[in-house]
């Protein structure tokens, strides 16, 4: 397994050799030096090869009467079982002073390596471990690699590789943060997977960049003036008033909502300008990473869509003098323990059909591996945008599942 992986590896002079430019000639590209070959996606600094690994017998255990046979057990790491010996020599072999200890033998924690939790297929991990740093030549890291395929840095106590690095593509204005992982249950398999998200963490940088100020202070007043409004109201009609009317539980969602997007902001605000200060003063020279940059992106945009959610509903509160929008909203009153009791029996039904597909499929198709992941697909398919071509492959009865979905919709 890590014959193969490293020779992979050294194969391409580099993980990340997509970094070295070059012209068409195969010749370097002076005065690029940490742009991608596409030649306007510049590195966030360098990225890490890093290993997650297991106790032996932490996890698991030998049965008694073949335990004369087997030296260890490795056992799922479950996160709280992961390896976190502070240092070890060369080749695992026992623990050691961490000054005594090569680099690629030292544990660092989620916190040193800015990392965040990773779930996979078969296990959840932590962004911490044990690292070899991506930087230098390609000479030095072909070194790197020949030496750590001799001393077995990838062995059986290993339980996931991950390649993790960033990128800036200056031309759209996006940060790309990639994580390619390779799992290593410990019944003796390799599962792949690639994480490459994409998101905007700059706003001022394609000449709007005032108008992009002015709509993020107006939308902070906003996140002030919602909540501040609630309590005034809750004050004057008096708990027992205020909490019988259920257009104000609309308005205690969208100030809540509104305060956590805001909250989500600063904190990704505040990271992306450290991280930009960091790689200015190193000249992109230095570990940077942006995991929890994007996190609290991704969580700015949820917060903020479910706001605008619900605004929409208050819009129909708001808009009940027009006649249409007024016989709208007595209708959905008039119909409001049918539309509870509908929206409880498709809950179910879903539940089941999700459950089904996510027995039958979770072994064999990525897209199936989580229940949230079924969920998103059975909406899609209800939607008719879903193709089960892969599904109709790996399962005949997982596509005739699809099939009982997808017919109401397209009826």
């Amino acid at each position: 397994m890590q014959t193969h992986f490293i020779n992979d590896v050294k194969e391409l002079q580099h993980p990340l050799s997509a970094m070295r430019v070059s012209w068409y000639d195969g010749k370097p590209a002076w005065g690029m030096r940490g742009f991608m070959n596409d030649k306007v996606s510049r590195t966030m600094g360098y990225g890490i090869l890093r290993q997650v690994r297991s106790v032996p017998n932490r996890n698991c255990g030998l049965v008694e009467k073949l335990a004369g046979y087997f030296n260890a057990c490795e056992g799922y790491t479950r996160e709280r079982f992961e390896d976190n010996t502070p240092a070890y020599s060369v080749g695992w072999k026992s623990a050691v002073d961490i000054n005594d200890a090569q680099p690629q033998y030292i544990y660092y924690s989620q916190e040193a390596l800015q990392g965040t939790t990773f779930y996979g297929t078969h296990d959840a991990y932590t962004g911490g471990g044990y690292v070899q740093t991506l930087n230098g030549s390609a000479e030095e890291l072909h070194t790197a690699f020949t030496r750590l395929e001799k001393e077995n840095w990838i062995d059986e106590g290993t339980r996931a590789v991950f390649i993790e690095f960033s990128a800036y593509n200056v031309q759209t204005n996006h940060f790309s943060v990639i994580q390619l992982a390779l799992e290593m249950p410990p019944f003796g398999t390799v599962f792949p997977t690639a994480s490459i998200q994409i998101v905007r963490l700059l706003n001022d940088a394609d000449g709007r960049g005032s108008i992009v100020t002015l709509c993020e202070v107006l939308y902070t007043l906003l996140c002030i003036f919602l909540p501040l409004n609630e309590l005034f109201m809750l004050f004057f009609d008096g708990p027992r008033k205020y909490l019988l009317s259920f257009w104000n539980y609309i308005n205690l969602a969208i100030a809540a909502f509104a305060i956590a997007s805001l909250v989500s902001y600063v904190y990704r605000q505040i990271g992306i300008n450290e991280a930009v200060a960091l790689f200015t003063a190193t000249n992109g020279n230095s570990y940077i990473r942006l995991d929890r940059q994007r996190d609290l992106q991704l969580n700015f945009l949820a917060f903020l869509s479910i706001v605008v959610f619900f605004t929409c509903m208050k819009m129909i509160n708001v808009l009940r003098f027009n006649r249409r929008i007024g016989l709208f909203t007595q209708t959905l009153s008039q119909s409001a323990r049918t539309i509870v009791v509908f929206g409880a029996v498709f809950g179910i039904v879903s539940v089941a059909f999700d459950s089904a597909l996510f027995i039958m499929l979770s072994p064999r198709l990525q897209s199936y591996s989580n229940l949230s992941s079924v969920a998103k697909s059975s909406i899609i398919s209800l939607l008719g945008k879903l193709f089960a071509t892969d599904i109709a492959t790996v399962s005949h009865f997982g596509a005739e599942n699809m099939q009982t979905i997808q017919t109401p919709s397209s009826a």
